[in-house]
């Protein structure tokens, strides 16, 4: 792996050498997901945890292979969005 300066990150040059932090984030972020996941969370709470589950469309949008943070777009549209939280919201999970 190839180092990466801090030149390279602000003039937009990093690009795809930065793939192996975007997976260890999103490998990390995934396991405190999973290990939520079986958790029943009360109707009042889940107004504000409902965010939670778009997570991972990110994360899946960010670790593509050849992403390029400074290329391409993790966006994720709105209807999957609002389906992941509508899905979350009715299970009652994240």
């Amino acid at each position: 792996a190839s180092r990466i300066s801090i030149e390279d990150v602000f003039v937009g040059k990093a690009g795809q050498r930065m793939q192996p932090l975007f997976e260890d984030m999103a490998m990390h972020a995934r396991s405190h997901l999973v290990a939520q996941r079986g958790n029943r969370i009360a109707r009042s709470l889940l107004p504000a945890l409902l965010p939670a589950a778009v997570a991972p469309l990110y994360l899946r949008a960010l670790t593509r292979p050849g992403f390029d943070v400074f290329r391409d777009s993790s966006d994720v549209g709105s209807h999957r969005r609002q389906l992941a939280m509508l899905g979350a919201m009715i299970r009652q999970r994240i």
